[in-house]
């Protein structure tokens, strides 16, 4: 009988694992065969076609051409954190080998070589007798036997041989998928960077460019109307038709806002406006407008104008001709003011002048008339009191200024009591007009005027004739022409 014929089939476990290895690998080996055979691994297979089948889903999740889109929204530290993550796992499977290569060897050391009984191979061999066959039945039965120990040793170093070449292909596919991942981002995001700077820049180029010609436009809209203000291109003469076109550049000088024509356009539009202003008021002075277009015309100064109210900062516009245009009109201003003044004051002396003949006359003629008929009667009267300056002419006395009309029947009634002071009151009003400065001492002249209700009215003038005022001789109420006075007497 042959070796072959002898030899019975090899019996498997229904996993397709050889039953003679079976028994002679540890339970470690045993679960990483089971594990290789449900992989799909076989002898042929080489150490990375046994990593790719042994953990075909990860590499799957982790191919390159599968993980594009999701590389695009990866970071490189989220690489980072996964490459670290592997070198991990490598180290925790090399440290999980050294111990299962520990425990295993331990293991081989106390488990006892199995019966014989227990190999159906060996209990079915045949001994021929033939002693050279029997000597070399023995010495395979010893290789049979031995075999499996040093198998173990020398797979278990081409294990660690190959746990550390797997690892550093591990190592250099990372490698490679981090370079190429950071390539692509790097590349990617230049391009997107590039493509949105020069988005970007021609958008900000294109509104650049239509704020500038917008801006430009603006500015051109504002000169034009500044320069339609004046009568020439010196721009010292302004147009006064065009002062109500002043809130339409106001609006034109807003649309200049926020560029670089504003602040210029900002100092004209100021000027133009203080000089504006200041031959509006110049011009409020006259009868009709003074200062047109850059001229003097030859209007009438105001009875009532005051030229003192014009403040110096009104009248320096920064102008310099415009300048002295606007002093020229107030210095004629002022002169036909004072022309007037002295016209009405000549009038009113010529008048005076005229009245006070009259009165004189007709007071004389009335003192002639009483003195005569009190002569019968061997009594002096007079029209005059008897305080202050009693020897003076009663032509220079302003009589048409009298608060009080005069009387002349009623002075010629010289002893009725209406006449007489009530006491205290003519020095009160004396002492009052003494502190004013109206008179000093007792020069002024005191003069009868009329009896109203009773009370005897008298004129105060000043040495001069100047009139002073009216006074009520019983009540001490007195009031004269000054500015502010009541026009109501008292009776």
């Amino acid at each position: 009988m042959t070796k072959d014929t002898d030899k019975q089939p090899e019996s498997k476990q229904p996993d397709g694992i050889d039953f003679e290895k079976a028994q002679q690998m540890t339970v470690g080996e045993a679960a990483r065969a089971e594990a290789d055979m449900k992989a799909g691994i076989t002898e042929e297979d080489g150490v990375l076609d046994r990593y790719i089948k042994q953990h075909r889903d990860e590499v799957t999740a982790e191919k390159f051409d599968t993980k594009v889109a999701e590389l695009e929204q990866l970071d490189t530290a989220s690489l980072d954190e996964f490459i670290e993550k592997k070198k991990q796992e490598l180290q925790e499977l090399e440290e999980i080998e050294a111990q299962s290569q520990k425990e295993e060897t331990a293991s081989s050391e106390e488990v006892p070589q199995p019966p014989v009984e227990e190999t159906p191979v060996i209990d079915e061999i045949e001994v021929t007798p033939l002693v050279k066959n029997e000597a070399k039945e023995e010495v395979a039965q010893e290789e049979i036997v031995l075999s499996p120990e040093e198998n173990f040793v020398e797979e278990d170093n081409q294990k660690r041989s190959r746990h550390i070449v797997w690892g550093g292909l591990i190592v250099l596919v990372l490698a490679i998928i981090a370079f190429c991942f950071t390539w692509f981002s790097n590349n990617k995001n230049q391009t997107t960077s590039t493509s949105t700077s020069s988005t970007t820049k021609t958008s900000t180029s294109t509104s650049s460019s239509t704020s500038a010609k917008a801006a430009k436009e603006a500015n051109s809209a504002f000169t034009k109307a500044y320069d339609a203000f004046f009568t020439d291109n010196t721009q010292t003469a302004l147009k006064n038709s065009q002062f109500d076109q002043l809130s339409d550049l106001k609006t034109k000088l807003d649309a200049l806002k926020n560029t670089s024509y504003y602040k210029a356009a900002k100092g004209k539009y100021d000027s133009l406006e203080a000089q504006i202003k200041a031959i509006q008021v110049v011009n409020a002075k006259f009868d009709s407008a003074r200062v047109v277009d850059g001229s003097q015309t030859d209007a009438t100064v105001k009875s009532d104008a005051n030229f003192d109210d014009l403040a110096s900062s009104t009248l320096n516009t920064g102008n310099s001709t415009l300048d002295k245009l606007l002093q020229a009109a107030v210095t004629d201003g002022r002169a036909q003011l004072t022309s007037a003044q002295e016209t009405a004051a000549q009038a009113a002396t010529s008048a005076d002048t005229t009245t006070q003949s009259a009165a004189a006359t007709d007071t004389t003629q009335a003192q002639a008339s009483t003195d005569s008929t009190q002569a019968t009667s061997g009594q002096t009267v007079s029209a005059a009191s008897s305080y202050g300056i009693t020897n003076y002419d009663p032509a220079i006395l302003q009589r048409n200024r009298s608060r009080v009309p005069y009387d002349f029947s009623k002075i010629a009634d010289s002893s009725n009591s209406a006449w007489t002071f009530n006491p205290g009151v003519l020095e009160k009003i004396l002492e009052i007009s003494r502190q004013r400065g109206y008179i000093t001492g007792n020069n002024f002249i005191l003069e009868r005027v009329n009896i109203i209700n009773g009370n005897g009215y008298y004129n105060m003038f000043k040495p001069d004739g100047t009139y002073l005022f009216s006074i009520n001789d019983k009540t001490g109420y007195f009031v004269g022409n000054a500015a502010g006075r009541s026009d109501a007497l008292d009776y």
